[in-house]
């Protein structure tokens, strides 16, 4: 019993992460859910679209996990993946966000998200992490095509 409470408390945990990236997607705009995650079975916690500015949200809510966690890091790298087939076909823009409640873990929820980016040959034009409401804090990277620059520059 004591065991279905505790479990039943970090679902709720995790849910209220997912609720406030999901609020996060929606006032940065993107408001069109993507049902049914990506066509690997990838589901991350929050999927939103801006079909007019091309900008693609996704976001996953920690409860315990480490920005060390090799499977973390697999998962997140799966969807850094369609969020790079995502900048480069639309020409438009991505956010990869993840909440936790671990502050001593903001440093390095940064730099897992800038290295996985970086690891997908895509640009950062935008990272950061704010402490937020209720002991949760948010990473984010803000991603786009690293050929657009290139191309825009003439390089």
């Amino acid at each position: 019993m004591k065991r279905a409470r505790s479990n039943a408390a970090a679902l709720a945990r995790h849910n209220r992460r997912a609720a406030l990236l999901d609020s996060l997607a929606l006032l940065s705009g993107c408001t069109a859910t993507v049902p049914g995650g990506f066509p690997d079975g990838g589901r991350p916690d929050v999927l939103r679209l801006d079909l007019s500015r091309r900008l693609l949200f996704v976001g996953d809510a920690k409860n315990t996990e480490p920005p060390t966690c090799r499977e973390t890091q697999a998962r997140l790298m799966a969807y850094i993946r369609w969020l790079s087939a995502h900048v480069q076909f639309t020409r438009g823009r991505a956010v990869l966000a993840v909440c936790f409640a671990r502050r001593g873990h903001s440093g390095g929820w940064r730099r897992t998200l800038s290295l996985l980016a970086e690891e997908a040959a895509l640009m950062v034009e935008q990272e950061g992490v704010r402490d937020l409401a209720d002991g949760c804090s948010v990473a984010w990277v803000v991603l786009s095509d690293d050929l657009r620059g290139q191309e825009e520059g003439g390089g």
